[in-house]
């Protein structure tokens, strides 16, 4: 566990990177997280403080994150245990720790952003909501165990990046 300054404005990049940490709370007047800041720990949920105002899409990748946690925050939102954009639009992080098979991108969601699944190990199949049409750089990134990607077919634009080396497993 790890206690951080309130005045702490700022966690740089990789910063406690593979510390262990299996408990995280992230102080409000916190406004940046770097790429990588938390990456690579043990802790199951956290915290976005009201403050936050950038977040590195990866900042908390490979954390065994079971759920995001907001308390009315004016650029985030949490549906089923997910990071999403305020309006709910924009998939930003899938927790990476979910236990479950599947996840389905829900119907109000039009773009799933960069890094949304990085190191989301555990699933083994994603459903894109019929509404998705835009999928950014690196979105399924590191997707070791996936088996299946339904409705890929589906968006409009993917970037280049998008899909990496795993194309061959998504449908």
């Amino acid at each position: 566990k790890i206690n951080l300054p309130s005045s702490l404005s700022q966690v740089g990049l990789q910063a406690f990177q593979n510390c262990g940490l299996t408990e995280l709370t992230l102080n409000e007047g916190l406004v940046i997280l770097e790429e990588k800041a938390f990456a690579d720990n043990r802790f199951t949920s956290v915290v976005i403080p009201s403050t936050v105002t950038s977040m590195h899409p990866n900042s908390l990748n490979s954390c065994y994150l079971q759920e995001y946690i907001v308390n009315d925050h004016e650029l985030y939102s949490v549906y089923e245990c997910a990071l999403y954009s305020k309006d709910l639009t924009k998939l930003i992080s899938c927790p990476n720790g979910l236990n479950d098979y599947q996840f389905i991108i829900p119907e109000f969601v039009t773009t799933i952003g960069s890094y949304a699944f990085d190191y989301s190990q555990r699933l083994k199949r994603i459903v894109i909501g019929s509404n998705v049409t835009t999928l950014e750089s690196n979105g399924f990134y590191n997707l070791y165990g996936i088996e299946e990607v339904c409705n890929l077919s589906s968006l409009d634009i993917v970037a280049s990046t998008s899909l990496d080396y795993y194309a061959n497993r998504l449908t």
